[in-house]
């Protein structure tokens, strides 16, 4: 094994540990976030078992959206996901309150700068600043008679 794989397999077992001394009991819930896909799954870290799994290569899911790492199927993604937890939480018979709140396990590749598109948010947001900006700059330097010399 070269030494690179072997500081990736330390780092996994100390965020898991980590992880696992945090949970107080807990499942914890790990999130990827392929190019093209997103998957989520719920692990039960006491069991050594994944009590639900979701992503956008399920069939009810893909024939909803349009691209499978969009927001919109991280958000059907996250309903799938909460259906399959309560349901295995009826089935086992675990109380409400220790099926709801999960541990967060920030995935490896997560700590990258993303280098999609912003949102139509962020753009509009940027835009009507920077119209703002200019609108100023023109109003001081041209009606406000401005006291920078020429």
């Amino acid at each position: 094994m070269t030494h690179r794989l072997k500081q990736a397999g330390r780092r996994k077992q100390r965020t898991r540990f980590s992880l696992k001394m945090s949970a107080h009991g807990r499942a914890r819930l790990s999130v990827f976030r392929s190019g093209r896909h997103i998957y989520a799954q719920v692990i039960n870290d006491e069991d050594g078992k994944t009590v639900a799994a979701a992503s956008t290569i399920d069939a009810d899911i893909k024939s909803k959206v349009k691209s499978g790492a969009s927001k919109d199927s991280a958000v059907l993604v996250g309903k799938l996901l909460s259906r399959l937890n309560r349901t295995y939480g009826a089935v086992t018979g675990a109380p409400p309150a220790a099926r709801s709140q999960s541990a967060w396990m920030k995935s490896l590749r997560a700590e990258r700068e993303s280098s999609r598109l912003r949102t139509m948010l962020d753009v509009v947001m940027v835009w009507s600043v920077a119209v703002a900006l200019v609108c100023f700059a023109v109003w001081f330097f041209v009606f406000a008679g401005s006291s920078l010399p020429s």
